[in-house]
Parts: C-alpha cells; sequence; structure tokens
C-alpha cells in the first residue's frame, strides 16, 4: 500500500520580509542542512528580490556541496520512504487559500 503525505518546508528564506536579496540569500545558505525543503514567497513584491537572491543561493549552496533535487527526488533516496509514499501532484481545495503573515507580526527573532 502506497499513502500520500502533504509535504512542508522546513527552511524559510524570509524572503517576505522584504529586506533584500542578500538577506535571503544570507538566511537561507546560513542555515541550509542536508534535506531542507526552502519555502520562497511567489508574489509579486518579492520577484525582484528573488530574481536576484536565487542565482546566488544555488551558486552558493553547490559550491558548499549541495545538490538541488525535487521533492520526489528527495523522498527517493530514503528507501523505506519511497516504498510508501506516493508522489502524484496533488492541488489546493477548490476556494482554499494560504494564510497571510504581515510584517509587523515579525518578532525580530531573524534580524
Amino acid at each position: 500500500d502506497t499513502f500520500s503525505a502533504a509535504i512542508t518546508w522546513n527552511l524559510d528564506s524570509g524572503d517576505w520580509m522584504l529586506k533584500g536579496a542578500q538577506s535571503v540569500v544570507d538566511n537561507v545558505v546560513g542555515s541550509a542542512k542536508n534535506g531542507n525543503i526552502v519555502l520562497m514567497t511567489d508574489s509579486d513584491a518579492t520577484a525582484d528580490q528573488t530574481a536576484q537572491a536565487l542565482p546566488q543561493i544555488i551558486d552558493q549552496l553547490q559550491q558548499n556541496g549541495y545538490t538541488l533535487v525535487t521533492v520526489s527526488e528527495l523522498i527517493k533516496t530514503d528507501e523505506d520512504l519511497a516504498g510508501a509514499v506516493s508522489t502524484g501532484k496533488v492541488s489546493m481545495p477548490k476556494g482554499a487559500v494560504l494564510p497571510q503573515v504581515s510584517q509587523e507580526e515579525d518578532t525580530g527573532a531573524n534580524a
């Protein structure tokens, strides 16, 4: 039997705080560990920052010995998990929305 699982991120790039590309690069590269799934925001507000940060993130992670993979490829690295998890595509339920976090709620923990 196989089962489906919700996959989520475990490394917040902090891009949503709009502190600039270098801050995003520093957050991701400085915190990266094997198996991390990095959260990056897809919005008009973060687009320019992401376009500047992403090439640097990719280059620096690769220089540090990391290989970037898809979630499906990551699951396949664990033989037990690979045999148990279905990696088919799913979509958000109709009418569902992701929660919005305002910059005002930032506690300064990433400052």
